[in-house]
């Protein structure tokens, strides 16, 4: 034993001192920016994630929940039996029209019925940490089951009304193309808030966006019955991109246009320069030049087309 000693003490020797090598010689240390990176991916991952997860859970939040309130499970019956009508195919616009108004009268009812709770909505009862407490939550859950949710309208208020999606999803392989595609944009629309506090609550590109698909509409499909409502929704759109809202101005007082507000009447006209509004925005530039002239006071209309001139009237 003892001859194999000393082999075993330099074999020990050599083994430790690689080992103190790599110990004692960390790695150099990457840039700020090669370390922020991953965490920065990961954020945004999970970020993604959560809103996914949000989105699955809203779909799926009224699933299996039984309904133990008379209003909703009469909101649920009607449901119903507008589905059973539409097996056989027909009637599908009358169908709607019918249906739409029952569900106006029957949301009116249950909003009545509720009317101290939704008055009374944001109050700290019902929230922790800016979650809703588990008794509202279960209350959530009882109107999604039906297809209803409670609806922040901003200012302290809040609605009942049908989800976003209700009657696309109950009419739209029923009905004709002009009805389904309404349906769908209506839908699109009434996922988001457009309008808080006297402001637009969306970006200028994204009511624009929304102004191109709806006149689309109505150019695709002139003889539809529901050319009125696009008509009044056009209207609005319109008043609020080239007028602006209280709280979200298009142009400074003495009028000149806001940049942001200028750059993307551009990119409209560029990118939709046959339509309607395009001549409109044409029209708007003219008309806060005018009022830049005279000081930010409302020029004279005359000079004004037709559709331009009950636009700025419109009220």
């Amino acid at each position: 034993m003892n001859l194999k000693t000393p082999a075993y003490a330099l074999l020990t020797a050599l083994l430790l001192g690689a080992c103190q090598d790599k110990t004692e010689a960390p790695a150099a240390p990457k840039a700020d920016t090669a370390q922020t990176a991953p965490s920065a991916d990961k954020s945004e991952a999970a970020e993604n994630e959560s809103e996914e997860t949000e989105e699955a859970e809203s779909e799926t939040e009224g699933k299996g929940v039984a309904v133990n309130d008379p209003l909703l499970q009469e909101f649920a019956d009607l449901t119903e039996k507008v589905r059973g009508e539409l097996q056989n195919g027909k009637n599908v616009e009358k169908s709607y029209t019918r249906h739409r108004a029952d569900v106006e009268k029957l949301v009116e009812k249950i909003s009545t019925a509720k009317q101290d709770f939704l008055e009374n909505y944001h109050d700290d009862a019902n929230w922790q940490n800016d979650k809703p407490t588990a008794e509202l939550r279960a209350q959530q859950k009882q109107l999604r089951a039906v297809g209803l949710e409670y609806w922040d309208l901003g200012e302290g208020m809040v609605e009942i009304r049908p989800v976003a999606d209700y009657y696309v999803k109950l009419f739209g392989k029923a009905a004709d193309k002009d009805l389904r595609e309404f349906l769908k944009l209506e839908a699109d629309d009434n996922k988001q808030l457009i309008y808080n506090d006297g402001a637009l609550a969306v970006a200028w590109d994204d009511l624009a966006n929304r102004i191109a698909a709806w006149e689309n509409w109505a150019g695709e499909y002139p003889q539809s019955t529901f050319n009125k409502q696009v008509a009044d929704t056009l209207k609005n759109y319109r008043r609020t991109y080239l007028f602006g809202e209280d709280n979200t101005p298009v142009a400074e007082d003495d009028g000149i246009l806001l940049p942001e507000v200028e750059k993307e009447w551009t990119r409209f006209v560029q990118a939709h320069p046959n339509s309607e509004t395009a001549q409109m925005v044409e029209e708007a530039k003219r008309y806060w030049k005018a009022r830049q002239d005279k000081g930010g006071e409302e020029p004279d209309l005359s000079g004004y087309s037709a559709p331009f001139k009950n636009l700025r009237q419109y009220d």
